[in-house]
C-alpha cells in the first residue's frame, strides 16, 4: 500500500529516469496482481494487498492483459510457432477466467 501510494500519488519525478523507474515499478505491481488473479486468489484480497482503489481497476487490468495475450497468440500462429500459440492461448483463458467469485 505504501509503495503503491508513493509510486502513484507522489509523482515527483526529478529526472526522466525517475519517471521511467516509477512506470517499471507500477508495471511490476500490476504483474504481481495478475499472477495472484491467475492463481485464483480472492479478488478482495488482491485489491487490498496491492492497494488498488477498487475491484474495477483489477477488472481493467484483467481485460487488457487478456486482450494482449490474445494478440500475442494470434501473431504466433502465422509465424509457425504453434506450441507458443497454444501456450499463450491457455494463459489468455486463465487470465480472462480470473478468480472464482
Amino acid at each position: 500500500d505504501y509503495v503503491e501510494g508513493r509510486l502513484r500519488y507522489r509523482r515527483t519525478d526529478v529526472t526522466p529516469e525517475h519517471g521511467s523507474q516509477r512506470r517499471v515499478c507500477l508495471r511490476f505491481l500490476h504483474a504481481l496482481a495478475l499472477k495472484d488473479l491467475v492463481s485464483e486468489v480472492d479478488r478482495g484480497t488482491i485489491v487490498a494487498s496491492f492497494g488498488l482503489k477498487s475491484s474495477a481497476r483489477l477488472t481493467q487490468l484483467q481485460e487488457s492483459a487478456g486482450r494482449y495475450a490474445g494478440q500475442v497468440a494470434s501473431v504466433c500462429g502465422p509465424m509457425g510457432w504453434g506450441d507458443m500459440e497454444v501456450l499463450v492461448a491457455r494463459l489468455q483463458d486463465r487470465i480472462t477466467a480470473g478468480a472464482r467469485e
